[in-house]
């Protein structure tokens, strides 16, 4: 009787929980994203923006007309992230980050 009731209850915390933490790591990741393309200085920031707030603001429990939106928002920055990716790269004497160039660069600090 006891296994029984020990089963039930693994099964119901795994149907409640099966769901749960995927929001918040979309969230986490879409932030960590904007982050890393805000301080790149290769990609427009705004961009990365907006596709993480389209991201952050997910929800499947949303109304419609806000799913739509969102959605925009999500298409708008990666879309605009995919055509700044197709940009041929900087010339070498353009002010900002060259990820082809070895020293100091503003991502990583120097020790």
């Amino acid at each position: 009787m006891l296994l029984n009731d020990l089963k039930h209850d693994l099964r119901h915390a795994w149907r409640l929980m099966r769901g749960r933490p995927t929001p918040a790591l979309l969230a986490i990741g879409a932030i960590v994203l904007a982050v890393a393309v805000a301080r790149s200085r290769a990609l427009p920031r705004w961009a990365g923006i907006v596709y993480a707030i389209g991201l952050v603001a997910w929800c499947p429990l949303l109304s419609p007309v806000l799913r739509v939106l969102d959605g925009l928002l999500i298409g708008i920055g990666g879309i605009a992230l995919a055509w700044a990716l197709r940009r041929p790269p900087p010339p070498p004497d353009a002010p900002g980050f060259h990820p082809h160039e070895s020293g100091a660069h503003p991502v990583a600090p120097q020790p």
